[in-house]
């Protein structure tokens, strides 16, 4: 019997989903991510809507950890699984699962959230919102987030004007469209020829239209990319492919 604070859908990974390999774009894969946490707190009875409704606060996702075995294929079905792993004063940690057929893991991801206020920025205990405290499921990726450095000097990439279609109904720049852009830094060939292993995603800040970003990077032991605006950094992240 499934445990009652895990949130399960079955996914077709349509073409929508998909990048130039025919397989689920990364973009869209931390989409999956950022609906089923939403489901899944949804089914919890303590999502935006009741946040916003009853406690005057919403949800922020502040790091992503993702492992990628194998990206699903176009026409693919998945079983997406989204469940809270812990809750410690006012931070939590949800796991996510994307399954193939057989129950074998395509993808693992670990989401870091807290609960705002819409006045003041000082972090909502959460079990003022009715969120568990308890009884959790155990955890199937637990890998830690990682402490970027950066150093003084990053690669110019491009640059990036928030225009309309890029920001969502908080009226800022949604957090998928980070990663979109940190993404098309690799040519397609690229993406062709090497198979992204595992992506860190830190959000620090909110852009909204009308400003203008500047992706940056550097290469290490991986592809690090800052996304700022003017000297503020919005959003870091951390690209490893395999191999």
């Amino acid at each position: 019997m499934m445990h009652p604070m895990i949130y399960q859908n079955d996914v077709r990974i349509s073409s929508q989903l998909t990048d130039s390999t025919v397989k689920l774009g990364i973009p869209e894969a931390f989409g999956l991510f950022q609906d089923s946490f939403t489901c899944c707190l949804g089914a919890l009875g303590c999502d935006n809507t009741v946040c916003r409704a009853q406690h005057n606060a919403y949800w922020v996702i502040t790091k992503v950890r993702a492992r990628f075995f194998r990206r699903p294929d176009w026409d693919e079905r998945v079983c997406l699984r989204c469940f809270p792993v812990d809750s410690v004063r006012v931070r939590t940690h949800l796991n996510c699962e994307v399954l193939d057929g057989q129950g074998a893991p395509l993808i693992l991801a670990r989401q870091e959230l807290c609960a705002l206020p819409f006045e003041g920025r000082r972090a909502v205990r959460l079990s003022e919102l009715g969120y568990p405290t308890e009884g959790f499921p155990p955890s199937v990726y637990d890998e830690p987030f990682r402490s970027f450095e950066f150093p003084e000097k990053l690669r110019a990439a491009f640059v990036q004007p928030v225009y309309s279609q890029l920001i969502d109904m908080s009226n800022h720049v949604n957090n998928i469209m980070y990663i979109r852009m940190a993404m098309c830094l690799f040519p397609s060939q690229y993406l062709h020829t090497h198979e992204i292993e595992d992506v860190e995603v830190h959000y620090l800040s909110e852009a909204q239209e009308g400003q203008t970003l500047h992706v940056e990077l550097f290469e290490a032991d991986a592809w690090y990319v800052r996304i700022r605006m003017q000297e503020r950094a919005l959003c870091e992240l951390r690209i490893a492919f395999r191999g």
